[in-house]
C-alpha cells in the first residue's frame, strides 16, 4: 500500500479485540481555525469561514468519548476496528459501530454501520492516512452485506468534511443548535450507501 511518503510503507490492520488504551494513544485534537460556511450551497470545494478566536478541540475530553469509555455506550467487541502502521508505528485508528441496536441508541439509522471514531497521529495528517483507514472500512462492511455508513461530524472539522466528500459521502442532514454547550457548532451528517445496496438506498453522488 502507498506510505506517508516515498520512504515508509504504511499498513492498514484489522483489529479484533483492540487495546482502547493504545487506540487512544492517538490523540484526536486539532486547531479550529476554519469553519464551513453555512448554510452549505452546492458542491466541494465548500465556503469557509474563519474562526476568531481559534480554539483547541478536543473529542476525548467530552464525557463519554474517550475511547476507554465506549464499552459504557456500545458493544466493543462486535464494533469494526482498524488501526494504520508506519514502520511499525501505529499512527492512526478507525472504528465503526455495526450492531444495529448500538447504530440506533447512538442516534444513528440502524440498517446502516455508523463511523464513530477516526483519528490520525498529528505528524502523519494529510499524507493518506485517514483516507487509507476508512477505505479499509468500508471493504469490511461491504464484505458483511452493510448497505452502507453514516458519520457525524460538525462545521468546524474541515479536514473530516473533506475527507468525506472526496471518498463519496452526501450530506444528509445539516442541524444548527444541537450541541447545548457548543452553539457556535452545527452537526453536520454524511452517509455513504453502497452500490451493491443501491436498490434499496439510492444515494446521489454530489457531495452536498
Amino acid at each position: 500500500m502507498a506510505g506517508i511518503h516515498a520512504a515508509v510503507l504504511l499498513e492498514i490492520r484489522r483489529e479484533d479485540g483492540p487495546s482502547l488504551t493504545a487506540y487512544a494513544a492517538i490523540p484526536i485534537a486539532y486547531d479550529v481555525r476554519e469553519a464551513l460556511q453555512l448554510p452549505i450551497v452546492g458542491t466541494a470545494p465548500f465556503a469557509r469561514r474563519i474562526v476568531r478566536p481559534p480554539y483547541r478541540k478536543d473529542y476525548d475530553v467530552i464525557p463519554g468519548n474517550h475511547p476507554c469509555d465506549w464499552p459504557a455506550r456500545f458493544a466493543v467487541d462486535r464494533a469494526e476496528f482498524v488501526a494504520a502502521y508506519a514502520d511499525g508505528e501505529r499512527v492512526g485508528g478507525a472504528v465503526a459501530v455495526v450492531e444495529p441496536s448500538d447504530v440506533e441508541r447512538l442516534g444513528g439509522d440502524p440498517r446502516l454501520a455508523l463511523l464513530w471514531d477516526l483519528r490520525v497521529a498529528p505528524h502523519a495528517r494529510r499524507r493518506g492516512v485517514g483516507r487509507a483507514l476508512l477505505a479499509r472500512i468500508e471493504e469490511r462492511l461491504q464484505d458483511t452485506g452493510i448497505a452502507g455508513i453514516a458519520v457525524e461530524t460538525q462545521d468546524i472539522n474541515l479536514a473530516a468534511c473533506q475527507l468525506y466528500c472526496a471518498a463519496g459521502f452526501v450530506i444528509t442532514s445539516v442541524e444548527a443548535n444541537t450541541y447545548h454547550d457548543l452553539p457556535e457548532e452545527t452537526r453536520i451528517v454524511w452517509t455513504k450507501i453502497f452500490r451493491l445496496a443501491s436498490a434499496r438506498h439510492p444515494a446521489n453522488d454530489r457531495c452536498g
